[in-house]
């Protein structure tokens, strides 16, 4: 009797298990990656790099900014420069402006205590041209020299 029982168990969990897996994966996500900012100092000249291996020229994209922050941030808002270099050497450079705060300067992130996390929207509905590996360069387009305040910087891709 009790091996039996055992053996239910054992194999409640692994369906429970298997479960959890199916429902966690994440399906949009192509890619979701941070660089972090040392010291919470970004240095004007500290440019970070994401490499993306892209496979999928059929599918609509969305591009996100994923910022994290503490309350040391004096801005409300954060330009970006991003330069995109294609599978074929091809360069392509942008701006983006996020907008961290509200008018009466309360953070939009999410996060408990100090550190606020935030996902901007920053292009949707593109397809990549080509097969291969695409590096996306940022680095901050403020006047100051060092950004206090910010502890790590990203990028989502994922599916539309």
């Amino acid at each position: 009797m009790f091996l039996r029982n055992k053996y239910h168990l054992i194999k409640c969990f692994f369906y429970l298990f298997f479960v959890f897996i199916l429902f966690s994966c994440d399906r949009t996500k192509v890619y979701d990656n941070y660089k972090k900012i040392e010291g919470a100092k970004w240095a004007i000249s500290d440019f970070k790099k994401f490499d993306v291996e892209v496979t999928d020229t059929l599918s609509l994209q969305k591009f996100y900014f994923n910022v994290r922050h503490t309350g040391e941030y004096k801005y409300s808002n954060l330009y970006l420069f991003i330069t995109t270099s294609f599978p074929d050497n091809k360069r392509a450079r942008d701006t983006a402006q996020l907008i961290l705060s509200d008018k009466e300067g309360r953070w939009l992130g999410t996060g408990t205590g100090n550190i606020k996390n935030m996902r901007l929207l920053f292009k949707k509905g593109f397809r990549f041209t080509s097969k291969g590996v695409y590096s996306f360069t940022i680095e901050h387009g403020m006047r100051d020299q060092f950004l206090q305040g910010i502890t790590d910087i990203g990028i989502r891709i994922e599916k539309q």
